[in-house]
């Protein structure tokens, strides 16, 4: 096994759609709000309904049937296990948690993060029905978009995770080229159409 490889698998394994896009949204959170109080109350309603109500719901598919013996397995691996799994998560996950956001008066750069995330997941899910797009790529783009348009040209370097990713993912030959370009596309567009959509100035 090459170096590249081995140092490709972590990175690989670290920066999943999981992980991307909480902290996505997190940072979405810390740019519409206007104190630490009120970062954590809504840090708090996101750890809730993109944590814990997916990892219950993965738990319980996850249980062998007739066995009390239960295993949680890895989200990524889950999810690339069972597609159809991406769309019941968004609709018992992001329905509600779309629905509060409006109701409570979200931010609206969270509000813009999620729809774009929720947009790209299914779309990527629909897509992967005929073409294996990559979602690693979807996630973290939407990420740096986000925090380009949070921080501006401070985030510049944050540019370097996207190729990143998509270099760990070519070497541990999860996707190809055109697969990388597709769910980068495939976010680039969400991205910036759902910050249109919420008045928000994109970061081009």
């Amino acid at each position: 096994m090459s170096i590249c490889t081995v140092i490709a698998k972590p990175v690989s394994r670290v920066l999943n759609p999981f992980i991307i896009s909480i902290m996505a949204l997190l940072v979405a959170t810390y740019a519409g709000t206007n104190n630490l109080r009120e970062f954590w109350t809504w840090a708090l309603i996101i750890l809730f309904f993109c944590v814990m109500v997916p990892f219950a719901y993965i738990y319980a598919r996850s249980s062998r049937k007739g066995s009390s013996n239960r295993k949680m397995p890895d989200f990524s691996s889950f999810l690339k296990e069972r597609r159809k799994g991406i769309w019941v998560l968004v609709i018992i996950t992001g329905a509600p948690f779309i629905s509060l956001l409006i109701i409570l008066k979200a931010p609206v750069m969270l509000m813009a993060t999620l729809v774009a995330l929720i947009g790209s997941c299914l779309v990527i899910a629909l897509v992967n029905r005929f073409f294996k797009a990559s979602f690693h790529i979807s996630c973290v783009t939407i990420l740096v978009i986000t925090a380009l348009v949070v921080w501006g040209k401070a985030a510049l370097p944050a540019l370097l995770i996207i190729p990143l990713v998509g270099w760990a993912r070519f070497k541990v030959k999860e996707h190809s080229l055109a697969q990388l370009a597709t769910g980068f596309t495939i976010a680039l567009i969400i991205a910036n159409t759902s910050l249109y959509g919420f008045s928000v100035p994109t970061w081009v």
